[in-house]
């Protein structure tokens, strides 16, 4: 009997057949390093995915559209259209796709309440094949898609809401759900553009690790790059004044997964044509110091903790600090580096 495993012809065949296939490999060296595309410093970066997730009744939706304003319009915004923080913010398209919100009476009037630049938002609102309209379909569409976002040009983010509509199957599983993703992973890669996937936080979850609480698979959250999450802070509510919450980010593998954001929702309101349609939009208050966990127990009143804000903070240091004389600027600004502080703080601290 013929051992076919040591037949010379299966060898040949099998030396043949590798000369078609090889696995590529580069030199180290010979790759340059690359800085992370930030189009919003620590929090959104282009080319990765994302998750922002928070519980029913915090504008997470509501806070995507004003991310979605800033970069409509891009440059140093003031008012309710910039980064928190009035940071820089380059200017280019959006695309919003969304399974939760009617476009006409929520997506654009919180756009319009946010000071979107609406030329350049897309709201993706289907599919067409065979000249038959149908629902976008993130398996069956996502190629397609890719086609527009290149010839259109300048897209830089992608909003999906909710990220769960993107896993056709058991968004509990943890190869599904990473089955499902990687698409909108290499969409973003391939343009350069930030996904964002909004989500909700699993019910009665307040005491677990902030990445635990992501809805879903954990993969939810170990494929994004950035986790972003919101709470509101519970002792801050009243029946008729604007919705106090807190902007956090419980992970990032590319950067500080530490501090926050304070913001309230608010009531809008605007004429179109001879209506006047009410709306929603978030502004932006103080910056939050301390660890997503700790931010987030002060928030709900599971714990003591305080979350301060920057310029408490670096007020809090020079007192520590200078407790026994002065220093010279340089060695305030190596200690205020080292321990997170910005300049900016310090001299506002100074003052």
């Amino acid at each position: 009997m013929i051992n076919e495993t040591n037949n010379p012809r299966n060898l040949n065949s099998g030396m043949a057949n590798s000369l078609n296939h090889r696995v590529e490999l580069t030199c180290a060296a010979e790759i340059p390093p690359q800085p992370i595309n930030w189009l919003w410093n620590g929090w959104i970066a282009a080319g990765k995915f994302h998750i922002l997730a928070g519980a029913p009744g915090t504008g997470k939706t509501t806070i995507a559209l004003n991310l979605a304003a800033t970069v409509s319009n891009g440059g140093l915004g003031q008012g309710s259209c910039s980064w928190p923080g009035q940071s820089f913010a380059p200017k280019g398209k959006v695309l919003i796709w969304s399974g939760e919100d009617g476009i006409e009476d929520t997506i654009v009037p919180r756009l319009i309440a946010a000071d979107a630049n609406m030329q350049n938002v897309h709201v993706i609102r289907g599919a067409n094949e065979n000249n038959r309209p149908r629902p976008f379909d993130f398996k069956r569409d996502l190629a397609h898609l890719s086609n527009q976002i290149s010839q259109m040009g300048g897209v830089l983010v992608v909003f999906v809401d909710s990220i769960v509509e993107a896993v056709a199957g058991d968004s509990n599983k943890n190869s599904e759900v990473r089955r499902a993703l990687a698409p909108l992973v290499q969409l973003a890669e391939r343009h350069n553009c930030a996904i964002v996937g909004i989500s909700h936080v699993t019910k009665g979850s307040k005491r677990k690790d902030p990445l635990d609480r992501v809805a879903g698979s954990l993969a939810f959250g170990a494929v994004a790059r950035v986790v972003m999450m919101t709470a509101k802070i519970s002792a801050d509510q009243s029946d008729d004044g604007p919705s106090h919450c807190v902007l956090v980010r419980v992970k990032s593998n590319i950067g500080r997964d530490d501090g926050g954001f304070e913001y309230s929702t608010h009531a809008a309101e605007f004429v179109a044509g001879s209506r006047s349609i009410a709306t929603s939009r978030i502004v932006w208050d103080r910056p939050l110091q301390g660890s997503a966990r700790d931010i987030l127990n002060w928030a709900e009143n599971d714990s003591e903790t305080v979350a301060i804000s920057a310029l408490d903070q670096a007020a809090n240091f020079l007192r520590l600090l200078l407790a026994n004389g002065p220093l010279a600027f340089s060695v305030i600004e190596t200690q205020a580096q080292a321990a997170g502080i910005s300049m900016a703080s310090i001299k506002r601290a100074k003052s």
